[in-house]
Parts: structure tokens; C-alpha cells; sequence
């Protein structure tokens, strides 16, 4: 009886631990979830700063709109001139083109936000539309 329950006993304390075979692969897949989870980490901190990139982009972008919609239709040139002067908005692009319809004159001014990173990038972009009627009698602004 001894032989029998000695024999039952050494079969149970095998059972009841785990291999290193079993370790190993439970390590493995430890070691792939956390490299999945890093990975989607990172995924998302990158988004998260093209994201907060391109807002800034607009918000510079829209600044630059407001103080050029305050000036007068004759000083708008000069406006703008001060600012691609300007260090404060060293990464705008903007440009101006006079138009003329039968009855108005008007500029389009175009605000592009360039990635500090890569010059041919646009990040926002604004457009301002003034326009002013022949006889020079309204100052419209749009």
C-alpha cells in the first residue's frame, strides 16, 4: 500500500505546478501583449501631437485673418507686407491677388499655415475676400 500511495503522491506534485515549457510561453505572451500595448501607445501619442500641430495651425491661421479683417481695403497691402515681416508668423504664407468685376474691386488674400518641419506641407489655410465698389463708397468684408 505504501508503493501505491508513494507512486499517487509523486503524480500529484508534478500536476500541480507548472512546467518551464508552460512559463516560458506564458512569458512569450506577456512579452507580445506588452509590446502591442507599447506600440498602440505610441501610435496614439503621435496622432494625439499631429492633432494639437493642426490646431495650432488654424488658430494661427485665424489670428493672422482677424487683425487683416480690421485694416482698411487701401492699407491691406501694407498689412499684410508687416506681416511676412513679422518673426511671430515666420511659417505663414500669404498671398494677395487683385481682382476687378464691372461694378467692384476687390483682393483675395490667401492665408496658408506651412509645417515648420517640411515648407511644401499646408496645415490650415484662411481666405479673406474684400471688396470695395467702384465708386469706392462701401468697404465690404467677407
Amino acid at each position: 500500500m505504501d508503493l501505491l500511495n508513494d507512486q499517487h503522491s509523486r503524480r500529484s506534485t508534478r500536476r500541480s505546478g507548472m512546467t518551464l515549457v508552460e512559463i516560458t510561453v506564458t512569458l512569450a505572451m506577456l512579452g507580445v501583449a506588452a509590446g502591442a500595448v507599447a506600440k498602440l501607445a505610441a501610435i496614439q501619442s503621435r496622432l494625439t501631437r499631429q492633432h494639437e500641430v493642426r490646431l495650432v495651425a488654424t488658430l494661427q491661421s485665424q489670428n493672422a485673418t482677424e487683425r487683416l479683417r480690421r485694416v482698411n481695403y487701401d492699407q491691406l497691402a501694407d498689412a499684410v507686407t508687416g506681416i511676412e515681416n513679422d518673426a511671430t508668423f515666420e511659417n505663414l504664407r500669404l498671398s494677395l491677388s487683385p481682382f476687378e468685376t464691372d461694378d467692384a474691386k476687390g483682393l483675395h488674400l490667401q492665408i496658408d499655415v506651412m509645417d515648420i518641419d517640411d515648407k511644401d506641407r499646408v496645415l490650415a489655410t484662411e481666405h479673406l475676400w474684400r471688396i470695395q465698389s467702384v465708386e469706392g463708397d462701401s468697404n465690404a468684408s467677407e
